[in-house]
């Protein structure tokens, strides 16, 4: 399990997180939360969007 955040696509990232009832912290720009690799996997291949999105590890 690694820290992961991004302040790109914030609201659609929320939405997802809360759907698949994975908790996060935002702090009004940036979204951070904790998952496996498979969990990354999983959501860049449910929203294509993602994929292009840079996950900085904490």
């Amino acid at each position: 399990m690694k820290t992961y955040r991004t302040s790109k696509h914030v609201a659609r990232l929320a939405s997802y997180l809360v759907a698949t009832c994975k908790p996060f912290a935002f702090d009004g720009q940036t979204i951070e939360f904790t998952a496996s690799e498979k969990f990354i996997n999983q959501l860049q291949h449910d929203d294509a969007l993602f994929s292009t999105v840079n996950f900085e590890i904490l």
